[in-house]
């Protein structure tokens, strides 16, 4: 009886350790990757202001010599 209800429960533990692991490890999709994909672009995109910025106050610097 004892070794029965060890089989059991070592079946049990086996079924749940299989049914919550994770088929799709290399999973790239999270749930936050919309979000990070808008941050890395506003990133990208800030990056191209700050350049542009810098190239219109050097002009205007230029033109005031």
């Amino acid at each position: 009886m004892q070794s029965s209800i060890k089989v059991f429960l070592l079946l049990i533990s086996f079924s749940l350790f299989i049914a919550c692991s994770d088929d799709t490890e290399n999973k790239k999709d999270h749930v936050w990757k919309e979000t990070t994909e808008t941050i890395d672009r506003a990133k990208a995109v800030e990056s191209m202001i700050l350049d542009s910025a810098a190239n219109t106050q050097r002009t205007i610097e230029h033109q005031s010599e």
